[in-house]
């Protein structure tokens, strides 16, 4: 019997001295690869001998780890063969599901939002858009204006916001910005002579602007008439017997004044 276990031993050494012993981690270690070969073989990139828990420096890559990103696990990200996927690094490759603004603010999402959270820190300045924040606009949150995530649905137009603030009831049109600035609405400048063709002169320079703008503005252009006639057809006493040109005979200051001007 000990001879049978002597010869027995020493056909294992044998055998063991005629095997290659593997010398590289998965050699040995393939049934413990958690990651099914996705990482490759290269084991001691992330681990050593002491313990399996990784020692990999992610800032050590193209894409350094921080804010909730730190927080992921490996497969997060890297679902395939770490060596041949290349893996985007764009915020919206991604996280396109996440856009609640579907696109329209395009892909930069750095532009806005950092790695902490998408809620918090939003960074933007809206002076870079077409409609700078000046005023008291300045001071109102995003939602004020933004009912919706699609932010360049929004108008810019000043009635879009102000409609229930408009005391002319649309009868000046919805050009605020020619009388009102951010300001104040109560802060307001308008030069009739300077910016139209009809020049507020005489008793017409007293009157207030629903004097004449009395109907609410269709168009986009604020036309009114300016023959005399269309406002004053009531106040001719002449029946309109001596035609519709008024200032042949008469001006602003009263309808007594009168000149007669030769035609």
């Amino acid at each position: 019997m000990i001879s049978d276990a002597k010869e027995f031993s020493l056909a294992n050494v044998l055998v063991l001295a005629k095997k290659k012993i593997a010398t590289t981690c998965v050699g040995c270690h393939q049934q413990d690869d958690a990651h099914s070969g996705r990482n490759g073989q290269k084991c001691k990139t992330c681990h050593t001998t002491k313990t399996w828990e990784t020692k990999f420096d992610h800032k050590k890559t193209d894409f350094p780890l921080i804010g909730h990103h730190q927080e992921l696990a490996c497969t997060g990200c890297h679902k395939g063969d770490v060596y041949k996927d290349d893996l985007p690094t764009d915020c919206f490759d991604c996280h396109q599901q996440d856009d609640v603004h579907q696109k329209s603010q395009g892909k930069k999402c750095s532009n806005c939002h950092n790695e902490t959270d998408w809620q918090q820190q939003i960074l933007f300045d809206h002076d870079v858009t077409h409609f700078p924040l000046g005023g008291l606009h300045s001071s109102v949150s995003c939602d004020d204006c933004h009912t919706s995530s699609n932010f360049k649905d929004t108008d810019s137009k000043c009635i879009s916001c102000h409609e229930e603030e408009d005391s002319h009831k649309k009868t000046l049109g919805d050009n605020c910005q020619q009388c009102h600035t951010p300001n104040n609405w109560d802060f307001w400048l308008f030069d009739h002579s300077e910016q139209t063709k009809y020049p507020l002169t005489g008793k017409h320079a007293g009157l207030i602007c629903e004097a004449c703008h009395s109907d609410p503005v269709i168009s986009d252009e604020l036309e009114l008439s300016s023959e005399c006639n269309d406002c004053h057809k009531d106040d001719d006493v002449h029946s309109g017997r001596f035609g519709n040109d008024c200032e042949r005979c008469h001006n602003t200051d009263a309808f007594e004044d009168f000149i007669w001007k030769a035609h």
